[in-house]
Parts: structure tokens; C-alpha cells; sequence
């Protein structure tokens, strides 16, 4: 059996746009060179884990990491929703001399750095890359003599991991959360609140990692319209498209038989946070310090007659910018309280593995996580010649197996637009019950932002 914790991974995309007098595509000596900087500069890229097998599991250096075992040179037909998709057909393996990541890159330049969530958040994504284009960059990298570079970095003793989050800010568990983490995993299935949420199918009851994308490119011009209308609105991007995404789960879930429909009254929605506000940590260093905000939200009511609305008026009709204000709101007041997840999990005692294995033929926790981490910081212009610039970026995560139904994913490019993923697992929802939904937020957007109604 797959072990679970490997299938946990995610995933950012950026496209590496050469200046003029640079030749297209990487050079491999200069890649391994910069490469190398970002290593030495980044503990947490050579690491493994060890102990997991016997519930102690803990970070441990590797001697050294062989590049060229972590860098692939992807098909030239492939796009990369494909590259996506069969990237993650490689699951990490722990207790190995192997690093907890790996780079694939695309003819067009884009590089996919896929790592373990053990080592690193979302932002830690947008940290690499930072890392890497500065690399790239470097006066003293762009005329180093080829013998310098090394298939082979030695890992240095010296530099440390950043400290555990829980000595960074105050992740104590308060007894009402106590309660309910105890409440959660004794009482008969029936009396908790998740027993009446629609998480589309249960977990299967073998570990999987195929994962499904569907990407979505919003243009600058278009994320310029949409920031302005959630200004002016009071609200946030992301709590926007949690509000849409409420609303066509729920067109979605008046189109099923009314058997299926009878048991099921809300939603199990998630969003993705970063504690680093709390921990003052840079957002330039990679590390894991995320965790997630969770309620059940009611599914909203369809009246018969409105069951064969067309879309767009449907969605104009149901979506509420005063919901996603109030969201936005709600979410900003409870995000201090969100640390209580990752105190939380020292009950555990070490017991990852027998958690997540018990949850495999059981009833999927969650239908949704919105994970939006921000613009790409980095965005002057490369000095001099033969320099590299970020263009268009996204980012997936697979947690194929356990993980919600359904994951969007939201990063912004240096030029302003927006790279969206929706990602799901094999088996997680029918797949054309999830074509839909990535259809009707993007209907949502046109309807209710750039005001394309027709």
C-alpha cells in the first residue's frame, strides 16, 4: 500500500521569459549552477523524513542531493495541464536518500517545482521561484565558467530548518476545540454536524494519487475588474470566489434526483491560510506554516422553478456581494483561531499514518478548499543581458485521496493576471459533475464582474 503522507503535494508553474540576447531555453549549466544557490540557500530543501514507519517520524539532512535525479526535461508536446496531471503520478518517497522535491521543465521555459507539503506551504512555491529567477539573475552565476557547475550539491551541517510553529506563535488548543476534536472522533457518525454535508463521493478505500486539473488563465485586464468590484464591495478575491463557488455547487446539487438530494443540507467549505502573519516569518523562505479555515455553510435552496433557469440568470440572481463581504469578514475575525488546528494535531502522538489510513472507505471530510496565495513578489525588470523575467504562473496541489472533493487554487502573476487550477482526485466527484462547476464559476465571472451576460 502507497504510503499515505507521500501523496501530499503541491505544485506551482512559472513560465521564465529570456530577455533579449538570451538564447531560448535553459542552459544546463547554468540551470545546475543557480540551482545549487537555492539548495545552500534553503534548508528545507535538503531534507527527508525518517521515523514515520514507527510513528517518530522527524527531519533529517541529506548528505547531498544529485541534480540531475530531480530535474526532468519534459515532452515537447505536452501542455501543461498534462504536465500537471502526470507530474504527480510520482509520489516522494520517505526514509530514502531523495530530496522531497523535483523540478520539470517545459520546452516553452515553464518550470513546475513539486514538493512535498512537509517542507513547504504555497508560499514556499513562490518563494523558489523567487530563489531561482534571482539565481538566474546573478551577475556572478551568468559568467561562471561551465567547469563550475555540479551535478552533485553537498549539503552543509550548518544551516538549520525554521523553528517548529508552535515556538513561533501560540498554537495552544483551547478546551472548546479540545471538545470538539474528541466530539469528532467518538460520537456515532450521525449526531456530527458533517453527517448532513454533501462531500460528493467517499474516500476510496485505497490510497490513490491520480488527480484531475483544469486550469484557467484570467487576464491582467480582467483581474484589474475584479479587484476593483471586490474594493468597492468589501470584500476580499477570495472570498468571492468562495460565495460563487457556493452558489454553483448548489445549481449543481438541484439537478440531482431528489433521493440523492434528501439527506444533504450544507457544504463543507475550507480556505487555505497562512500563519506567517502570525510568526513573522519572510515570505521569502520556504517552510510549512499554513493552515485552514473550515465551516459548513447551507446549501441554497432551489426552487422548483428556477430549475431550468439558464445559467448566467441564475447566477445573477443568487450570488450576493453583501454574503461575500460578510464572509470576507467573518474570515479575517476567526483567522487568529485557525492556529488551533496545528496545536491540534499533537494529539496525534505521532500517529499521521493510522489517522489518515483510518479515514480511507469512510465519508469524505470536505467539498471544497480555496487556496489563494497571492501575487508573485518578484516583479523588476532583469539587469542587463541574457537575463531571465516570471511571466504567467500557476499552482495545484494533490491531496487525491482524503483531501475535499474539490480544490481551487489562485495565484497572481507579476504582470497582473491570475492563474486559477481547480484540481480533484480520481473518484473524489464523477468528472463531469466537476466540468460543470469549473463552468460555472467561470460563467459567475463573466456574469457578475466583466458583466458579459449574454
Amino acid at each position: 500500500m502507497q504510503d499515505m503522507s507521500s501523496l501530499q503535494t503541491i505544485r506551482p508553474a512559472a513560465q521564465y521569459i529570456p530577455s533579449s540576447g538570451t538564447t531560448a531555453g535553459f542552459d544546463e549549466t547554468r540551470l545546475f549552477l543557480a540551482l545549487q544557490q537555492v539548495i545552500l540557500s534553503h534548508p528545507a530543501l535538503g531534507m527527508q523524513i525518517y521515523g514515520e514507519s514507527v510513528g517518530q517520524p522527524k527531519y533529517v539532512r541529506l548528505s547531498s542531493i544529485q541534480l540531475s535525479k530531480v530535474v526532468d526535461y519534459l515532452e515537447e508536446n505536452i501542455s501543461l495541464e498534462e504536465a500537471f496531471t502526470s507530474y504527480l503520478a510520482r509520489p516522494f518517497r520517505m526514509e530514502t536518500s531523495d530530496p522531497l522535491w523535483r523540478v520539470g521543465i517545459l520546452p516553452d521555459c515553464t518550470v513546475i517545482f513539486v514538493y512535498h507539503h512537509v517542507i513547504g506551504d504555497g508560499q514556499s512555491g513562490l518563494a523558489f521561484h523567487r530563489a531561482l529567477v534571482t539565481a538566474l539573475n546573478s551577475p556572478t552565476l551568468k559568467y561562471a565558467p561551465p567547469e563550475t557547475a555540479s551535478n552533485i550539491v553537498c549539503i552543509p551541517s550548518t544551516p538549520i530548518l525554521s523553528p517548529p510553529l508552535e515556538h513561533l506563535t501560540d498554537a495552544s488548543v483551547s478546551f472548546r476545540k479540545l471538545y470538539h476534536e474528541l466530539y469528532g472522533l467518538f460520537a456515532p457518525s450521525s449526531w456530527k454536524e458533517g453527517f448532513t454535508a454533501w462531500t460528493g463521493n467517499p474516500v476510496a478505500t485505497e490510497p490513490t494519487i491520480d488527480t484531475h486539473v483544469r486550469l484557467w488563465a484570467i487576464s491582467s485586464s480582467e483581474t484589474t475588474t475584479l479587484l476593483k468590484a471586490c474594493r468597492e464591495h468589501s470584500c476580499t478575491l477570495t472570498a468571492f470566489f468562495h460565495t460563487l463557488s457556493i452558489i454553483a455547487f448548489s445549481r449543481i446539487f438541484a439537478s440531482f434526483p431528489e433521493e440523492t438530494r434528501k439527506p444533504f443540507k450544507t457544504f463543507s467549505m475550507g480556505v487555505a491560510v497562512s500563519l506567517r502573519r502570525f510568526t513573522g516569518t519572510p515570505p521569502e523562505e520556504i517552510c510549512d506554516q499554513s493552515s485552514k479555515y473550515h465551516a459548513f455553510v447551507p446549501i441554497i435552496a432551489t426552487p422548483s422553478s428556477q430549475h431550468e433557469t439558464d445559467e448566467r440568470t441564475y447566477i445573477d440572481n443568487a450570488f450576493s456581494w453583501d454574503a461575500a463581504a460578510s464572509f470576507s469578514a467573518t474570515l479575517h475575525r476567526e483567522l487568529g483561531s485557525v492556529r488551533e488546528e496545528i496545536g491540534a494535531m499533537r494529539y496525534l502522538f505521532g500517529h499521521f499514518k493510522e489517522y489518515f489510513l483510518g479515514m480511507l472507505g469512510k465519508k469524505r471530510e470536505g467539498t471544497f478548499t480555496i487556496s489563494n496565495i497571492g501575487r508573485f513578489p518578484w516583479s523588476s525588470e532583469p539587469e542587463g543581458t541574457g537575463g531571465w523575467s516570471i511571466g504567467s504562473m500557476y499552482f495545484g496541489q494533490c491531496d487525491a485521496t482524503c483531501g475535499t472533493m474539490m480544490k481551487m487554487n489562485i495565484v497572481g502573476s507579476p504582470s497582473g493576471s491570475l492563474g486559477v487550477s481547480f484540481t480533484w482526485g480520481k473518484g473524489a466527484i464523477e468528472d463531469d459533475i466537476a466540468e460543470v462547476f469549473v463552468h460555472l464559476m467561470q460563467v459567475g465571472l463573466q456574469v457578475l464582474v466583466l458583466k458579459q451576460v449574454s
